[in-house]
Formats: C-alpha cells, sequence, structure tokens
C-alpha cells in the first residue's frame, strides 16, 4: 500500500507538505521516546563535559582495572600490541654509527625514577593514556657534578593525569593548561606531588607552572577543541559495573544452592514412651513393670557424626534425604560474553584477543584482527608524534649541545629527528598465506624488500648487512645455496 504524503490545497497553490512543519529529522523530535533517551543531554563543550567528571570517571576506571580482570586484560592487549617491545628510530638513511649507540646508552639511563628503560617508559605512557585517558612527561635537564654518571644531562620521568588538576581558574588555566592570548599553550599547571600521596609532605602542594617545552602531553584528541584526554573505557565502565554485580549475584547465589541440606523422616513411629515410675540401680528411668525405658533415636547425633566419606548408620523406620544443588541458569555465558563484548567495542579491541578464544567464523576472525591492525597502526603515531618523538629530539639537542655527535655529511639535525619508528610486527594469523602473498607483491613490484621487511618491524639495512655478511661467510667456507635447502628425505 503507497502511503501519500497528507498535503493542503488552497486557491493560492500547493503548500508544504505538513510533515515538513516538524523537525526535519526523527533524531530531532520532542517525543516521550526521545526525551527519555535524550533529555539529559546539555550541550556542553568538550572542556567542560570533560572537566566536570574527568577526575570520578579516571578514580573509577583505575580502581577497575587495578580489581577487575575483565577491565585490566583489555588494557594489557592493547599495551602489547601498541608498544610490545618498544618503538625504535629508523636510522637506515644515515650509516651513522655514533647515534645508535648513543641512543641506546641514553635509552638505558632516561628513567627520570631509574627503574626501566626508554621502551618501558613507552609502555607506562601508553598504559596511562588508555586507563586514564592521558599522560604527562615532563622532561628534567640534569647537572653533570650531581648526575656525573648519566652520559646524556636529562632524563624523562611520567606522570600521571592527576598531577595536572582539572577545576583551575579560568582566568589563569583551562583544565590546568595555560594558554597564551592567541590560543597557543604556554605550560601546564602541576602539582609537585601526587595529589592522593601527600601523607608524608607536609608543606603545600598548590600546581605551578611548569613551560610547554619541558612537558609532554599525551592523549586521544576526538573532539575538535579537546585539550584533555578521555579515558578510553568511559564507554565499558556501566558494562563493568554491570558485570561485576552478576558476577557476584551469581556467586552467591551458587553458595545457597550449594548448601546441602538434611532431613530426616520416620516412617514408622513408635508409640509413646511410657512414663517413668522410678530408676534402677544404675539410674535409668523404669517403668511401673521395673523395665528400663530407652530414647527414641534423635537425628542430630547423626548429622553430628557425619564426615566426608563417612556411612552412618541410620534407625530402623528412619529415611535420610539431601536437597539437590541447583545449577546457574543457561544464560550465565550469553549474559557475560555480550558484557565483555561491549567491553571490548568500547576499547576497539577484537573480543577473540581479549578471551583469547575464537567467537565466530575464521574469516571474521581474521577481518577483525586486520581492522585492528590498522587501528594499531594510527595509535602508534599517536605515541610517535606526541611522545617518542620529542623525547628523541630532546636527545639529539641535548647530546649534540654536549659535543657527543655530529650529523653525517649531506644530512641535519631536522633530517635526524624526522625519522621513522619501528615497532613489532603484527602477528601471523596464517603465517604460510601471508608470506606467500608478500612474495606476490614483491614479484609483482607492488612492494619492496625494504618495505616488507619494515612491515615485520626490522631494520632494512641490517637485514641487507646480514645477509651480505652471511652469503660472504658462506663462500669462504664453500657453502651454497643448493646445501641449506631441505633435500627430499627431509620434505618427506
Amino acid at each position: 500500500m503507497i502511503i501519500k504524503p497528507r498535503v493542503r490545497v488552497s486557491s493560492k497553490g500547493w503548500t508544504r507538505p505538513m510533515a515538513a512543519r516538524m523537525a526535519s529529522y526523527d533524531a530531532a523530535g520532542n517525543g516521550r521516546r526521545s526525551v527519555d533517551n535524550w533529555g539529559h543531554t546539555t550541550g556542553e563543550g568538550p572542556v567542560r563535559s570533560l572537566a566536570g567528571g574527568q577526575n570520578t570517571i579516571r578514580r573509577r576506571l583505575r580502581h577497575e582495572i587495578q580489581n577487575n580482570g575483565y577491565a585490566s586484560r583489555p588494557v594489557d592487549v592493547l599495551e602489547s600490541s601498541v608498544v610490545g617491545e618498544g618503538l625504535r628510530p629508523n636510522l637506515r638513511n644515515f650509516n651513522d654509527d655514533v647515534i645508535g649507540p648513543l641512543f641506546r646508552d641514553f635509552s638505558a639511563q632516561c628513567d627520570a625514577d631509574e627503574v626501566g628503560t626508554f621502551e618501558d617508559l613507552q609502555r607506562l605512557a601508553f598504559r596511562e593514556v588508555v586507563s586514564a585517558g592521558e599522560v604527562f612527561a615532563r622532561i628534567r635537564d640534569r647537572s653533570p657534578k650531581l648526575d656525573g654518571h648519566l652520559k646524556i644531562m636529562m632524563q624523562v620521568q611520567i606522570l600521571p593525569s592527576e598531577m595536572v588538576p582539572t577545576a583551575t581558574d579560568e582566568a589563569i588555566a583551562r583544565s590546568g593548561i595555560v594558554f597564551s592570548d592567541t590560543g597557543r599553550r604556554k605550560g601546564n599547571l602541576m602539582h609537585k606531588v601526587h595529589p592522593g600521596d601527600r601523607t608524608w609532605q607536609t608543606g603545600t602542594n598548590e600546581a605551578s607552572f611548569v613551560p610547554v617545552d619541558k612537558v609532554l602531553h599525551v592523549f586521544r584528541r576526538q573532539l575538535a577543541g579537546q585539550i584533555r584526554g578521555e579515558p578510553w573505557l568511559v564507554r565499558g565502565l556501566m558494562a563493568l559495573k554491570d558485570l561485576d554485580a552478576f558476577m557476584d549475584a551469581a556467586l552467591v547465589r551458587q553458595k545457597l544452592n550449594s548448601m546441602v541440606v538434611w532431613s530426616f523422616e520416620n516412617s514408622n513411629p513408635a508409640p509413646p514412651l511410657p512414663i517413668p515410675v522410678g530408676e534402677d540401680e544404675d539410674g535409668n528411668p523404669v517403668d511401673a513393670s521395673g523395665n528400663i525405658i530407652e530414647d527414641e533415636a534423635d537425628p542430630q547425633d547423626i548429622i553430628d557424626s557425619l564426615e566426608p566419606g563417612s556411612q552412618p548408620v541410620i534407625p530402623q523406620g528412619w529415611t535420610m534425604k539431601s536437597s539437590a544443588p541447583a545449577e546457574l541458569p543457561g544464560q550465565f555465558d550469553s549474559f557475560t560474553n555480550q558484557q565483555m563484548k561491549r567491553i571490548c567495542a568500547a576499547l576497539n579491541v577484537p573480543y577473540e584477543l581479549v578471551i583469547q578464544s575464537a567467537d565466530g567464523t575464521e574469516r571474521m576472525a581474521r577481518l577483525d584482527l586486520r581492522e585492528f591492525h590498522k587501528l594499531v597502526k594510527v595509535w602508534r603515531k599517536m605515541l610517535v608524534r606526541q611522545f617518542c618523538r620529542p623525547v628523541w629530539e630532546a636527545f639529539l639537542r641535548k647530546s649534540l649541545a654536549q659535543g657527543l655527535w655530529a650529523p653525517v655529511a649531506g644530512k641535519t639535525l631536522e633530517d635526524y629527528i624526522q625519522v621513522d619508528w619501528i615497532g613489532d610486527p603484527p602477528s601471523h594469523s596464517h603465517p604460510v598465506q601471508e608470506v606467500e602473498a608478500t612474495l606476490k607483491y614483491i614479484e609483482g613490484k607492488l612492494k619492496s624488500h625494504s618495505e616488507a621487511i619494515l612491515e615485520r618491524g626490522a631494520d632494512p639495512e641490517t637485514v641487507f648487512e646480514q645477509i651480505a655478511a652471511d652469503k660472504k661467510r658462506m663462500r669462504e667456507l664453500g657453502i651454497t645455496d643448493e646445501d641449506l635447502l631441505p633435500t627430499k628425505n627431509q620434505t618427506a
């Protein structure tokens, strides 16, 4: 049946359809359903909306990640996929034998807390970005007199989001960030110590100004005008809460259902006992005929004597029954899996990676992994742009000022700063097929050897040098390429 739009006809001609006078979109209507769903929307800007609840959201998410394995597992997967063993600069086009070893020395000493390496700082920084939405890194200049053990007179200190207050006087700063009159960042207001770790300090902990060139701010920007980071798991927080409550309720139910209740029934009750009229010489009650009156068996005595593996003797005429523990309802797995999918969707992490089990067809799992690897590349670029490259640039300038190196001929400092960064390659889902596909790309001139090596997280120049060294050594030993191929017996 075709429904025509309602119109009105007048002497002046056709008028607009009546529906056109209402909201142009159904989602812009003000009906009951719309008010119930969107009546709480405020239209606040990205700065005010995040500043109002950031502390509460961050505190709750930290609690979940610290105490709930369903929350910490997706964060672990993200950290392992994006950072892994660490992102490193690719110096293949510089032929510089100085800057590489110098940066390795710096990586081993760059932690201001002197706990980990530069790779550990990357993992910690990215984990803070996922957990709290952002992280701050402070560049600390060092003195040769006080820090003579350092080769490069600078270190990096990772600071949590709580170090920069969100509630500040907007005449001075917006959400703890100071801007110039032209809208450029001038610096941050930072506490001396964590606001929650002041038990040992007796002085004040007011936030002081730190210039922007000494502080790195790492966060994922999702809204135009956003200046502070949003916790990645915020859209899965309610699902975590519901899942935790459901697990507690299921555990309590199972405990109650597993309680064994024993019941005793006497199918042939004995006649009432006679009234004792006296006692014999041993103190036992006797009836009028002088017979000893014996009490009935008490079931409580049997219950008190029950032990695992025991076989109690039931008096004649008595029966003993136990309650059968009830099983959990069948929707337990479906509910927990659905909640975990909501949590994984909030973080854009494949469900199969989090639960470490395949749930669906192999083709769909491969498509999910392919999309996830694209996001991993995006998140790596974010970490490189906001953290790795600024630290690398500060290292280059500081070491250059100390006279520890100089750019090679034909290269400038800017060339060194803009190097590419290499990370761990994505794991193989089908190693043989993926390697064969890469070889066909190279044979078809659609991909170079260097690009294929870079995708595997290695340095092409290093790989080529190793191949050349191996071939040279093989010629010296009289080994040919055919000698390294498997024989027919081995392949069989």
